[in-house]
């Protein structure tokens, strides 16, 4: 696997993010964690070659900004699963 593309930019560094593997679409799928502020922010990162970073945006309300949180992929119905969390308001 080559390098991530360059105009494919990678989220900030951050802890107690989750990530998941969604084979039907090959790519690895993060969300939320810590990187200064809780966040609910949500990656792919397509394992192409040259692999490339994406930031979705939330078709729907989105979730709270959590971390240390577990996640598990579901297949049937192609999402993420997440349960558990510290809330940055709470």
């Amino acid at each position: 696997m080559g390098a991530p593309a360059r105009d494919s930019t990678p989220p900030t560094a951050r802890d107690g993010a989750t990530a998941i593997y969604d084979d039907t679409g090959d790519r690895m799928i993060l969300f939320g964690g810590y990187a200064s502020r809780y966040t609910n922010e949500v990656w792919t990162l397509e394992l192409s070659d040259p692999p490339v970073w994406r930031q979705l945006a939330a078709a729907d309300s989105a979730p709270p900004g959590v971390a240390g949180h577990s996640a598990v992929y579901d297949p049937v119905r192609r999402r993420m699963i997440v349960f558990g969390a510290m809330r940055g308001d709470s």
